[in-house]
């Protein structure tokens, strides 16, 4: 990990369906806004290692390897 950001913290709020990640980040507002928004910076914040991450028409895509038993577009270990 580099000086510019913390480990991140994870929280699964019980009472809805969201997950909240946090990460204290080493840079002026305009920069993070910056790096939200330009795909060429974007892409290397997203995801873990091993997951491919891109820009389609704004939006991100991951394409993550899939676990075994799990099929496309299912909950892990769902079936078809």
């Amino acid at each position: 990990m580099n000086d510019t950001v913390t480990a991140a913290t994870i929280e699964a709020d019980p009472t809805a369906p969201i997950i909240r990640t946090t990460r204290d980040i080493a840079a002026i507002p305009a920069q993070l806004f910056q790096a939200q928004t330009e795909p060429e910076l974007f892409v290397p914040w997203v995801g873990p290692d091993g997951i491919e991450v891109g820009v389609d028409q704004g939006y991100a895509t991951l394409d993550a390897p899939l676990a075994a038993g799990q099929v496309a577009g299912t909950a892990e270990g769902a079936e078809a």
